[in-house]
């Protein structure tokens, strides 16, 4: 007997929701693994999809036609989701999965634990599975619900690399190609997207519930009105923390829209995603993105907007609990309260994150704003890479002479600043990776495995090389990804794939 698959925190008795429905994958034809992650698949118990020789692997062959839509994952009815949300800054009431299907939950080993204490109340251990590419849905409209294999491709290797890092992000199982062919920019195959995540409970999800005062549901997710606040403040957290991530690592995200911003606060639906090169604030890869909304230095911006949309539809729900007499006026404008000091609290709370890492990168002890942002300054005004500019601080310290951006007025002072408060060398090495994923890169191998018909060996060597880089980011990468990159000419554009 089957049951329905509800989201993580909502469990699975009672009336299925309304923003959840059920709906099956539309099975892709001839479809063969191109890559699979073992390394995250040994982080999960798989049930009935483990390998019956071990008891604990996947058994990846069982499990190929279930990740390509032909056979349901256990005994659950795949759903997809709908959820409302702001995108590029309009709201759009009707949005929802419109090319993925929920298949089903499994459960992290336990020494696999997420250290995110706010993943405790939404999900404890557990993980859903989702197909992406997987076809139609009641939320397509108008679209082929399918995924192009070179978009597939690019978001696993930027999970890989932000896993790497220690960037809190979705996981990608496994990629599927298939016989299908995709119109887009040109004719490409049809591919599947196996993607792991704590939960797919969005901003937008409860801008949804809020639009349609569906607070049942929007309780089941958040817990009663009494501690709308806390749980307001461990979202802001999260948030706080992933942009001070990111901005340090130097990630463009691309669609920070409210519907691309999971609760549990990991990065996630980054398709025209990529690392920034020379350091340029106002750089956006996003080929959709022409007013540059998510460029990089405008991510926490998005962010704090992000949380402001999340914080009225809080209001709506306090306010609703008052006139239904679960919450005394004073109670609700309290957590109000709460909420709006959180709310104002959130960007100092980001750049601090932001200093403290990047702080880390530059092997000082404590955090200094100052000589962060005459460092940051000093980039700009060189266009240096940003990457490579941290490595060639390190040879600094190992004695080498500086180079030219550090050898004027201006780098002089700073250097005589920095050499005073500085750790070492050995510190700067164990926060600065040797190897980042430039989109450069990136995109030469992607290119390389759609180009490839036969799934050469060739194309696959080189996709796991790269793979390999980015998994282990600190250690010395190839020849051909050694800093720096060498910048093609012409602003470079990256796409979701739509």
């Amino acid at each position: 007997m089957t049951k329905t698959l509800l989201p993580i925190n909502l469990g699975t008795a009672g009336a299925t929701p309304s923003w959840v429905q059920q709906a099956a994958p539309s099975p892709l034809p001839d479809c063969d693994y191109v890559v699979r992650n073992h390394e995250l698949a040994n982080m999960i118990q798989w049930g009935p999809l483990c390998d019956k020789a071990t008891a604990t692997t996947l058994d990846w062959s069982a499990a190929r036609p279930v990740f390509s839509g032909h056979v349901p994952y256990s005994n659950y009815q795949p759903v997809c989701l709908g959820y409302a949300g702001h995108q590029f800054g309009q709201f759009a009431p009707r949005l929802g999965d419109g090319r993925a299907h929920l298949i089903g939950q499994a459960s992290l080993a336990p020494d696999h634990v997420t250290r995110n204490p706010f993943h405790s109340k939404l999900c404890n251990r557990q993980i859903e599975i989702q197909l992406k590419g997987s076809g139609t849905t009641p939320w397509t409209l108008g679209g082929d619900g399918r995924l192009p294999l070179a978009s597939a491709l690019r978001e696993y290797i930027y999970s890989e690399a932000l896993a790497g890092l220690g960037i809190p992000t979705s996981r990608m199982l496994a990629v599927l190609n298939s016989s299908q062919l995709l119109q887009r920019q040109h004719m490409e195959s049809a591919a599947i997207l196996v993607r792991i995540n704590p939960s797919h409970i969005r901003i937008g999800t409860l801008q949804l519930l809020a639009l349609k005062q569906s607070w049942m549901a929007w309780d089941g997710i958040l817990g009663t009105p009494d501690c709308l606040g806390q749980h307001y403040q461990a979202i802001s957290n999260r948030f706080a923390e992933l942009g001070g991530h990111w901005m340090s690592a130097g990630f463009i995200h691309g669609v920070l829209n409210t519907d691309n911003l999971t609760l549990t606060g990991e990065t996630f639906d980054f398709g025209p995603a990529a690392f920034l090169q020379r350091y340029r604030p106002d750089t956006a890869f996003s080929a959709v993105d022409s007013g540059k909304r998510y460029r990089y230095s405008r991510q926490p911006a998005a962010l704090f907007f992000a949380l402001q949309q999340l914080a009225m539809a809080c209001k709506q729900r306090l306010e609703a609990a008052h006139q239904n007499a679960e919450l005394s006026r004073t109670d609700a404008q309290q957590q109000v309260t709460h909420i709006a000091d959180t709310l104002r609290q959130f960007s100092a709370a980001l750049e601090h994150q932001w200093i403290v890492r990047l702080c880390q990168r530059l092997g000082l002890p404590s955090p200094s704003t100052e000589l962060c942002q005459g460092y940051l300054a000093l980039l700009q005004s060189h266009d240096i890479d940003y990457q490579h500019s941290f490595l060639q601080l390190i040879e600094v310290l190992d004695g080498a002479t500086p180079p030219a951006w550090l050898s004027g007025h201006q780098g002089r002072q700073w250097l005589q600043s920095y050499h005073a408060l500085c750790s070492g060398a050995d510190v700067m090495r164990a926060h600065n990776p040797k190897f980042t994923a430039h989109l450069s890169w990136v995109e030469q191998v992607v290119q390389a495995v759609v180009a490839s018909t036969a799934a050469t060996a060739h194309s696959h060597t080189t996709l796991n090389q790269l793979l390999d880089a980015c998994a282990n980011p600190f250690k010395q990468p190839p020849e051909p990804w050694q800093s720096p990159v060498i910048v093609p000419k012409g602003l470079q554009r990256t796409f979701c794939g739509t």
